[in-house]
């Protein structure tokens, strides 16, 4: 591989900065709605983490990859338990 030239699994995803109690509070939402029919998303769990990091240091705000919170959270409705 020549110098300059980085593969696609080494390329570093585009990051997002968000305010850590609303990451967390968004994250809550998930982990609600994901009790009824758990799927071992390793996003959420990635995310999860990153979450708990971020509070346990005090920081204010933390860098997540992209579009993951909203890709979990537009997958919400496939998740929610069926009204009557």
């Amino acid at each position: 591989m020549k110098a300059g030239k980085q593969s696609q699994s080494n390329k570093e995803p585009n990051l997002t900065n968000i305010e850590t109690l609303k990451l967390r509070d968004r994250l809550n939402k998930l982990y609600y709605s994901r009790r009824a029919k758990p799927d071992g998303d390793w996003h959420f769990d990635y995310l999860w983490d990153l979450k708990e990091k971020a509070l346990l240091e005090g920081r204010s705000s933390v860098e997540i990859p992209g579009d993951w919170l909203d890709y979990l959270e537009s997958n919400l409705g496939d998740r929610r338990p069926q009204g009557h």
